[in-house]
């Protein structure tokens, strides 16, 4: 990982907002480099340059309830 982005649902418990355990690492977009790649791998290699997307918390509790209202 060489950067990642913070936004308001990182800024919440990094100010204790809402209570979070310290420490902690926020942001859920990044980019980075690939070093290694499993055997299994075949779209990659190493020294990539990648992107990445995880979706927040509230997020992954809307997919697994209500999944029409994340992909539609």
């Amino acid at each position: 990982m060489v950067s990642c982005g913070i936004c308001h649902t990182d800024t919440l418990p990094r100010d204790q907002v809402v209570p979070a355990p310290f420490p902690a690492v926020y942001g859920h977009e990044g980019a980075g480099v690939v070093e290694k790649v499993g055997a299994k791998v075949t779209k990659l290699q190493p020294g990539d340059h990648v992107v990445n997307e995880l979706p927040p918390l509230r997020c992954l509790r809307h997919l697994q309830d209500r999944p029409a209202d994340v992909l539609s």
